[in-house]
């Protein structure tokens, strides 16, 4: 007789810990799976994988310069089209880097340019320029990167695909001004469109992505310097 009160103990145990067991999956699958039901049911879009890149023709990608895009105290280099593979894009994607030296009116720039970001044979151009007036800091240098076709056409499309701009800070920081005040900015209209700017301080470079191109400034947005 005891041993059968036992058993019935233990089933009645067994029995709320199955319904517990069940309460919990029921209350899991109301909160989580019902959350993405909701989702779905609202038509959330999916973001693209990017753009598709057309593989260039060969004729395109052996083209040299017919026009040279030549201008006063204009450096030029020639980017040729490079395919970067398939969606979805897996790094390190071909690139073709690009510095210019006398064209920046300031320290050498170097422009990493992805595969895929021009689907033609492309002149950029770099020449100094003069920083807008009335800048929310101090200009210690400004240029003007411009892009043209071999024809030396300006283009009017945008890159696919955002150019790495980096700078040594050397100069600057020996200077005494902080790598963290460099940020660096895009002329729009009589402002400035700031860019984001990394300062790696342990090997003094100043890193910058440009979606577009136009005139670059570098500006010192230290507080004694506005």
């Amino acid at each position: 007789m005891p041993d059968q009160r036992l058993a019935r103990r233990d089933n009645v145990l067994w029995l709320g810990a199955a319904l517990l067991t069940l309460a919990a999956l029921i209350a899991f699958r109301l909160v989580v799976i019902g959350d993405a039901y909701a989702q779905s049911g609202a038509a959330w879009p999916t973001p693209p994988p990017g753009p598709a890149f057309a593989l260039p023709p060969q004729d395109a990608v052996r083209a040299n310069v017919r026009v040279p895009a030549t201008g006063p105290d204009g450096e030029l280099a020639l980017v040729r089209p490079d395919w970067p593979g398939v969606i979805p894009l897996i790094p390190p994607i071909p690139s073709t880097d690009v510095v210019f030296t006398a064209g920046t009116g300031g320290p050498a720039v170097t422009l990493r340019i992805d595969a895929g970001t021009y689907a033609e044979g492309v002149q950029l151009r770099a020449t100094p320029a003069a920083p807008p007036a009335g800048l929310q800091g101090t200009a210690l240098f400004a240029f003007d990167l411009e892009a043209f076709d071999l024809d030396a056409r300006p283009l009017t499309s945008l890159p696919q695909r955002p150019i790495r701009l980096q700078v040594s800070a050397e100069a600057f920081t020996a200077a005494g001004i902080r790598g963290e005040h460099l940020l660096f900015a895009v002329v729009e209209g009589d402002g400035v469109r700031w860019l984001v700017t990394a300062f790696d301080a342990s090997r003094q470079l100043l890193t910058t992505r440009l979606a577009s191109l136009g005139t670059i400034v570098l500006i010192n947005d230290a507080p004694s310097a506005r």
